[in-house]
């Protein structure tokens, strides 16, 4: 979730870590084949041979040149996602930033996208925005209070039972949390407005980082990471939306670090 307004670039990681493939052999960029009616939320990838992108309203998966192989209509809003099992488990909800309990987990099939279930999570107060899965556990971020100080991190077992609703004194963000991915021993979370925040196993914040990661945020391999972005295009009275991913790496002073210089 973002205000609409001018076309703009953001940051989008992908998890991979356990793919064959080194980050010497990727290309430059991978573009998302087509353009789709919302801005980009987040992507994932099976570990193999495929990404999965979300454009908040359809779910988009292509090989791992940016070919669309499958794509499946959703609902307002689908958030960022992550893969496990043979399965693509999105975070959505209808409502941002103020109490409701209508969140939930879509559950596709990896090779189809066939939505296989909706897991309901209405401990997750201001909405579901990223989810990731880690050691037999799904975590989930999403939304604050407009003025909170802090934010949240809600811990499922892999059957959705709510464990625990971690608080983090992080500071305020815009929108709250829109994005969780485990990397090298910690979980990294991504907040619009150039907030990056790093967490350790326990939940509690040990970093706080100037970098744009509000789409998506995965591992590949080694030290890098993919980091996508996302610009939009005026089409009469609408928008239409694209997404790419570029190489970058972690940095224990900076947070992330692009290969190569990204946009504007």
């Amino acid at each position: 979730m973002r205000p609409t307004g001018s076309p703009l670039w953001a940051a989008t990681v992908l998890c991979a870590c356990c793919m064959n493939i080194s980050t010497a052999q990727l290309p430059a960029e991978i573009q998302c084949e087509g353009e789709y009616g919302a801005h980009l939320q987040g992507v994932a990838t099976n570990h193999k041979d495929a990404l999965f992108w979300s454009f908040t309203l359809t779910l988009v998966k292509t090989d791992l040149a940016g070919k669309v192989q499958a794509t499946a209509k959703t609902i307002y809003h689908l958030g960022d996602l992550t893969c496990a099992d043979g399965k693509v488990y999105a975070a959505a909800c209808t409502n941002w930033d103020r109490p409701s309990n209508n969140s939930k987990v879509y559950v596709y099939d990896a090779d189809t996208l066939k939505l296989l279930e909706k897991k309901p999570v209405p401990d997750v107060t201001y909405g579901a925005g990223g989810i990731e899965y880690h050691d037999g556990r799904f975590y989930i971020v999403g939304g604050a209070d407009p003025k909170a100080e802090e934010n949240f991190v809600y811990v499922y077992d892999k059957d959705f039972r709510h464990l625990a609703t971690h608080t983090l004194k992080s500071g305020h963000t815009e929108l709250g949390v829109q994005t969780v991915a485990w990397y090298e021993g910690a979980f990294w979370l991504g907040c619009y407005g150039n907030i990056l925040l790093k967490v350790d196993e326990a939940l509690n914040l040990v970093g706080r980082y100037p970098v744009d990661c509000g789409y998506g945020l995965k591992c590949w391999q080694g030290g890098e990471v993919l980091v996508g972005q996302t610009v939009g295009r005026e089409e009469g009275t609408s928008k239409r939306w694209r997404g790419v991913v570029r190489p970058a790496q972690m940095d224990a002073e900076k947070g992330l670090v692009f290969r190569e210089a990204a946009k504007p």
